[in-house]
């Protein structure tokens, strides 16, 4: 059934991203199109992804790569995944090779070695931190893959100023910079004793 806003409908798929242009795939093409409706950036490709102002992810044949907006090839495709490190950090990404995660620079050295099972991201944006995990254990490391928390754990999760590590079925509070949080188990103690009074008190009025 045709309708009169027909001559919009012709992209295959469309990513929008907070203050981008919008990407898209048509006819086994994909490209950058900005708010007016001009196209910026063609290739033949299976997808893409925008990496910063003037370069995009893209993938050939099924593997990933880096191209600038000028079709310069910066990394040939050659990885399984592919995506920046974080925002800060533009020229350095996250590749996937062989099944094993590494970080890679713009010229495709790779800085950490590919030998980590997963990557979940960010544990400090200001220092270039990132939770990692090898055989099933957690840790932290840097850019250049140096061991800040080392990958004994069996979680560790982070927000602002507090995160948490998990060992052998118990978690420990860490601040932002990786350090243990000692617990201060008097005022733990105190707690628990105003708690267990308190529910004692409760239940004396309930017997009155």
């Amino acid at each position: 059934m045709k309708t009169q806003f027909d001559e919009y409908f012709i992209f295959d798929s469309i990513s929008t991203c907070y203050e981008e242009n919008t990407l898209f795939s048509y006819n086994g093409y994909c490209g950058e199109v900005d708010s007016y409706g001009r196209v910026l950036f063609v290739i033949k490709a299976e997808e893409i992804a925008k990496a910063n102002d003037n370069s995009f992810f893209v993938k050939i044949n099924g593997k990933w790569g880096l191209y600038s907006e000028c079709f310069e090839v910066i990394i040939e495709p050659q990885y399984e995944e592919l995506r920046n490190a974080y925002n800060h950090l533009e020229e350095c990404f996250w590749a996937k090779l062989n099944n094993k995660y590494g970080i890679i620079t713009r010229n495709n050295t790779c800085l950490t070695g590919f030998i980590y099972d997963f990557e979940y991201g960010i544990f400090d944006p200001t220092k270039g931190y990132f939770i990692v995990e090898k055989d099933n254990k957690r840790g932290v490391i840097d850019i250049y893959g140096h061991i800040i928390f080392d990958l004994i754990y069996d979680d560790i999760q982070i927000l602002w100023s507090q995160g948490y590590v998990s060992l052998n079925g118990k978690q420990a509070l860490i601040n932002e910079n990786g350090v243990f949080i000692k617990i201060d188990l008097d005022s733990l103690n105190n707690c628990i004793d105003k708690c267990n009074r308190l529910k004692n008190l409760e239940k004396s009025f309930a017997l009155s």
